[in-house]
């Protein structure tokens, strides 16, 4: 419709609210009440409104028109799984935002169990799209296929990221490839989505997906001269996914600090590590300097 207005009403200011009421408006285009137009309405669930409901420490199968908002703060014993549901028109839509996230749990978004829906066309009754479980995160899905197909039309997913060092400097064993030890974030660095794990060492992946990965490692003391080479490398879960290779060939030092980085699809639960087979000349100890010795790790949506 075409040069359309709201009209001024004189029935009091609706300060609630819901995707069922509706806007008068005056269609101009359409003269068959009225020379200045005809009054119509359009419902505020057409024009993409949400009713904001509360979403629950359990699992849900979502209604169309709402916008789950919840809180995750006090989820204490298990990831929540929300599916869309199969009774859906062209045009309806659900929207989830986490007003407070979790440490530990996520809300993972899935289809309804047994069916054949998809959500931007994957199949993913038994299996999650995504999961969300950062203070701010919010989707929104739109029916697209009556009663089958759902697509996001808006992801404001945020994207994880950490950065671990060696609070003291980490011995390992000479000329043995050996996990690096490391034990802190930084004050300053990041930590978006609680990946890094201090206590085993490694960033622990919450959602599937692309992650960019750096590390290096700097020796502390001295390395021998080793024609062989050296290396260090990334692993995941201990198996090793990207390595980098040198030769200590000059004379006896440590200015080395080899670093690798690379683009990863990873899974929820994988284990990011870096691990160092450096051949020592003497105590084999990886430098805790947190320019030269880091891992990090980054979400790319």
């Amino acid at each position: 419709m075409a040069d359309e207005r709201i009209e001024d009403i004189t029935g009091g200011e609706l300060t609630d609210p819901t995707v069922d009421d509706k806007l008068v408006i005056l269609d101009k285009s359409d003269t068959t009440d009225d020379a200045d137009g005809t009054v119509k309405y359009v419902e505020l669930a057409s024009l993409g409104f949400l009713d904001q409901t509360s979403g629950s420490d359990a699992d849900t199968t979502m209604a169309v028109g709402n916008l789950y908002v919840v809180d995750m703060s006090s989820w204490a014993t298990a990831t929540r799984t929300y599916r869309l549901p199969t009774t859906a028109a062209v045009g309806d839509r659900i929207g989830i935002y986490i007003s407070s996230g979790n440490a530990s749990h996520e809300l993972a978004i899935r289809t309804v169990s047994a069916s054949t829906d998809t959500i931007d066309g994957q199949d993913v009754d038994d299996a999650d799209f995504t999961k969300l479980f950062i203070t701010g995160e919010i989707m929104v899905f739109e029916c697209i296929t009556a009663n089958s197909a759902w697509a996001t039309i808006y992801d404001g997913r945020i994207p994880c990221s950490c950065r671990m060092t060696l609070s003291t400097d980490d011995t390992v064993t000479s000329a043995v490839l050996t996990q690096v030890a490391f034990d802190q974030v930084a004050a300053g660095d990041p930590n978006v989505g609680s990946l890094a794990d201090t206590t085993g060492n490694h960033s622990a992946i919450r959602r599937n997906g692309k992650y960019m990965v750096s590390f290096r490692a700097r020796p502390a003391l001295a390395l021998s001269l080793d024609t062989s080479g050296n290396n260090s490398a990334i692993r995941n879960s201990g198996a090793t996914v990207a390595v980098s290779f040198f030769r200590t060939l000059a004379s006896s030092t440590n200015n080395y600090s080899p670093s690798i980085r690379d683009l990863f699809e990873f899974s929820d639960g994988d284990e990011i590590e870096g691990w160092v087979d450096f051949t020592f000349a003497s105590t084999a100890t990886i430098d805790s300097d947190n320019t030269q010795t880091a891992i990090s790790l980054s979400e790319i949506l």
